[in-house]
């Protein structure tokens, strides 16, 4: 089973080697993706960084075919309609919807999530800034009826805490669109969670719960301790007593997120052994 994993965090080296320094220990953000499908055969792109040429490689119907799914991680760069998208990111939204229309599975987080969104509905409104500000810290989602029976949070409640860092969301305008399921909510974002048949979107970040169940809460104090000027201004706290209180009420572990990966995964595998069995009988 053969997983691709799409890293759209940026097409900016300087925030590549920072990400890495501050998560040494895992190889950075991209080593958190990896470790998503690490018991089975995958795929890495860096799709900020690499070439033009290995991206539409991918997005040729014959290649994304090899793939039983695909995880698209989060991003520092946003799609709103007020942002001038560069071709890596261009492709990127093709290559959602090439997969969508394939029916492969895929799975999109806090980033991913929200070019999911803009692919699949293929309007530039799809993701705008929060008019509630940042979203950061460890909060539960809550799930909705469809949520709650659905298999992406099989083990999952209303009281199991995600970690969350984003300042843009999907708009409410997707409530419209006629595959558009949401699956879960947040007091900071209408939509949590959202399936369009074969895409599925998460603006938390349960990935970093896979590799991070040795060091807790650790993924959001790291960035929030490297991006304080920002969040001072934004006014999350003041001051260094400020910034303990943030860290003390605000950010927990979220041990039971990883589930939500762990559900994705087995879905897939899922998946690939009818699609063998059926192609046997055919």
């Amino acid at each position: 089973m053969n997983i691709l994993i799409l890293d759209i965090l940026t097409d900016d080296c300087s925030v590549r080697r920072a990400d890495r320094s501050l998560f040494p220990e895992v190889g950075g953000y991209a080593g958190m993706l990896r470790a998503c499908a690490q018991r089975y055969e995958s795929e890495y792109i860096d799709a900020g960084l690499s070439g033009q040429g290995e991206l539409e490689a991918v997005l040729r119907k014959v290649s994304l075919r090899r793939y039983a799914g695909i995880i698209i991680g989060g991003s520092a760069t946003s799609i709103t309609a007020h942002d001038a998208l560069q071709p890596w990111q261009t492709t990127v939204l093709s290559i959602i919807r090439c997969a969508w229309k394939l029916g492969i599975p895929t799975l999109g987080l806090c980033g991913g999530h929200q070019y999911g969104a803009r692919a699949l509905s293929e309007h530039p409104d799809a993701v705008q800034r929060n008019p509630l500000g940042r979203n950061m810290g460890s909060s539960p989602l809550w799930l909705t009826r469809l949520g709650k029976e659905h298999f992406i949070f099989r083990g999952i409640t209303n009281r199991t805490s995600f970690q969350w860092s984003h300042m843009c969301i999907v708009n409410r305008s997707l409530k419209k669109h006629e595959d558009f399921s949401v699956l879960a909510s947040h007091p900071m974002c209408w939509c949590a969670a959202f399936q369009s048949r074969s895409f599925i979107g998460l603006q938390c970040h349960p990935e970093v719960a896979v590799e991070q169940m040795r060091y807790g809460a650790d993924f959001i104090t790291r960035l929030a301790s490297h991006r304080i000027p920002a969040l001072q201004k934004e006014g999350f706290f003041a001051g260094k007593d400020g910034f303990v209180r943030f860290m003390r009420e605000d950010v927990a572990p979220a041990p039971g997120s990883h589930l939500v990966v762990q559900n994705w995964v087995a879905h897939v595998e899922m998946v690939t052994k009818l699609s063998f069995w059926c192609k046997i009988r055919v």
